[in-house]
């Protein structure tokens, strides 16, 4: 998404760290950077924020799963992505009645209040965070507003299902671009 929304594209060996039959996904702050004009767009994966890392949370420790660090002049600015793809089926109950199991987990397609809560944390604890977003197997968009006119500060879920419709990616894309372009023009 961020190759589409700063027209740049990424060498995949920038993304994975190989090693003999090895491939990891690499872990760390700024582990890809993008330019959009004069600014600097940086993801992370598995970041850690802390009291005494560059990028601090002011309380505990953090990991959120994607982090993208927007540059705009002497400020850094961070969008938080966590994604949510759990089962609440037992492993036990996988090959008892498939039929069921697979009723179940339809029916479990929502965002859980927990999830919010702790997007809550991300932005909130994590300094210069601007909004934190799960991604999750679900249906339902939803982005809890600071202030009703602005995309950011803000917090919230977007549907984003393996498989799922190209409009699942092109609103979040489009949503994350707004962000991007709103932080930049501060």
């Amino acid at each position: 998404m961020l190759e589409d929304i700063t027209s740049e594209r990424v060498d995949p060996r920038e993304i994975f760290d190989i090693r003999d039959w090895k491939v990891n996904i690499r872990k760390g702050n700024s582990i890809l950077s993008f330019r959009m004009g004069e600014d600097r767009i940086l993801l992370s994966y598995n970041g850690r924020f802390g009291r005494s890392t560059r990028c601090r949370s002011y309380s505990l420790p953090f990991k959120p799963d994607y982090s993208i660090l927007v540059d705009v002049g002497e400020c850094t600015y961070f969008i938080h992505l966590d994604a949510k793809y759990r089962s609440t089926v037992k492993v036990e109950d996988f090959y008892e009645d498939i039929d069921i199991r697979d009723s179940w987990e339809e029916l479990e397609k929502d965002y859980k209040d927990g999830d919010v809560y702790k997007m809550h944390t991300y932005k909130d604890a994590i300094l210069h965070s601007r909004g934190a977003y799960i991604l999750y197997p679900g249906s339902r968009e939803v982005v809890f507003h600071e202030n009703g006119e602005h995309e950011i500060p803000s917090v919230g879920a977007f549907p984003l299902n393996p498989a799922g419709s190209e409009d699942e990616e092109r609103r979040l894309r489009n949503f994350l671009e707004a962000v991007i372009r709103s932080l930049m023009e501060r």
